[in-house]
């Protein structure tokens, strides 16, 4: 669901998580809202809204692209540092 500001226009994506976190650090929802130009009703409706199967897939294959895959055990390299001679 797309987030609309007061003229029915979406703003940028990802103003909600934005508004999360400046209100954690105590800012006005509704200053939030307004600077970012979401209309308030629109922000609560979007927290409420559960997230969809699709949504959870989406997130979850952004994290594993960003978390780089482990080698194998006979690739890392040694703990100590003196190699294996």
């Amino acid at each position: 669901m797309l987030l609309k500001n007061a003229n029915g226009v979406p703003p940028s994506t990802g103003a909600t998580p934005v508004i999360d976190r400046l209100v954690d650090a105590g800012a006005p929802v509704d200053r939030c809202c307004r600077i970012l130009g979401v209309a308030r009703q629109n922000h609560y409706k979007h927290k409420r809204t559960p997230t969809t199967p699709r949504q959870l897939r989406r997130e979850w294959l952004t994290v594993a692209e960003l978390v780089p895959a482990r080698p194998p055990p006979s690739v890392q390299a040694d703990p100590t540092g003196l190699g294996t001679c």
